[in-house]
């Protein structure tokens, strides 16, 4: 008698499910139903239980959905908080910076005009005086 042995011939391999594909049992089944297709009660039930496993997941996600337009209007927010924030900065280091350096060349011209000297001591007393007033009505 001739004995019936199954021979494995070539490597056999697991197949192997690459993470990009969908698991879904149904994914390479054709998407168009016939009516008569359609008015079969299993296909019925498979398309109500799909039904149904969607509006679980669409409850599930609606809070996050709140939550998201929530954070995006705080982000909104604060992101023109931050702008005009950094407009005073740069307003209040201009004015001390130009009142300054205007105080600074106020010195080379003391000896030769003293009336210009103390005008631009005047303009640079301020400029950071002010830019000083400014900070401290921002900060409230």
């Amino acid at each position: 008698m001739i004995d019936n042995k199954d021979e494995a011939k070539g490597i056999l391999q697991p197949a192997t499910v690459s993470e990009n594909k969908s698991t879904d049992a149904y994914g390479n089944l054709v998407r168009g139903l016939t009516s008569e297709e359609l008015s079969q009660t299993g296909t019925q039930k498979l398309i109500l239980n799909d039904l149904a496993k969607a509006e679980r997941k669409v409850k599930e996600l609606e809070p996050f959905r709140e939550d998201y337009y929530k954070i995006l209007t705080e982000k909104s927010v604060l992101e023109e908080k931050l702008a005009k924030t950094k407009r005073s900065e740069i307003l209040y280091s201009f004015c001390i910076t130009s009142g300054g350096i205007i105080i600074g060349l106020a010195k080379i011209f003391i000896e030769t005009n003293t009336k210009l000297a103390v005008i631009m001591i005047t303009i640079g007393a301020l400029l950071i005086v002010g830019g000083i007033l400014f900070k401290i009505s921002y900060k409230k």
